[in-house]
This record gives structure tokens, sequence and C-alpha cells, in this order.
């Protein structure tokens, strides 16, 4: 059945070319924080986050405001494998570009700017 629902969206040249992920941030005081990504962020993502905040105690929450599909990073996209590509059961057709991880690590940047 899947097969054919995505054939069909070829079809009616109706295949989404572009998703849109939420980036949020809820401070909880001075030293801690849960930032929500959505989607299913490759663990690289949270990392750099605890990494970039190092001053905070930070949460990373993925599949926060739905899970469109995995999100890899651009090393796992080059390297390929396990879901670095949108998995055959999803809607998007063709994959993230390169600029998918510095378009999220922007957001989360933009996050801290605003807290200044």
């Amino acid at each position: 059945r899947w097969a054919n629902y995505v054939l069909s969206q070829y079809e009616k040249n109706t295949v989404d070319k572009s998703l849109s992920l939420s980036v949020q941030q809820l401070k909880l005081g001075k030293t801690l924080q849960i930032l929500a990504l959505s989607g299913e962020v490759f663990c690289e993502y949270g990392i750099w986050i605890k990494k970039y905040f190092k001053g905070l105690k930070t949460f990373v929450a993925g599949y926060s405001n739905g899970c469109q599909a995995y999100i890899p990073t651009r090393q796992a996209m080059k390297d390929g494998g396990f879901e670095a590509d949108f998995p055959y059961y999803s809607k998007y057709s063709g994959g993230f570009k390169d600029c998918i991880e510095s378009r999220i690590k922007s957001a989360v940047k933009s996050l801290d700017r605003c807290n200044s």
C-alpha cells in the first residue's frame, strides 16, 4: 500500500520537496535548559549542542513537535548507511541538502543570541 501511495504522489507531482524543522529552547533558571528539535536527530547533534552550551545543563529532546524523518549530519550523508537519506517509507523525496547541519546549528546559535 505504501509503495502505491508514493507512486501516486509522483504521478500527481505532489511529492513534498521541503521539510520544516523546529528548534526550541526552554530555560529553567540560569543553569538548566531543554533544547527541543523536531525529527529524529542523529546523536552528533546532541553532542554538539551540549558542547556549545557548555555552561548549562542541557537536555536535548528529539521527536519534538513531530518526527518527519531522521535528521542526519553532513558526515552521515557523505558516509551513507542507516537512515542517512530519506527512508523508503517517507513521504519526502530526495534527501537533505548538504547545508542541513549548518542550518540547524545556526538555528541553535540564534537561540543563544536571543538570551544574551
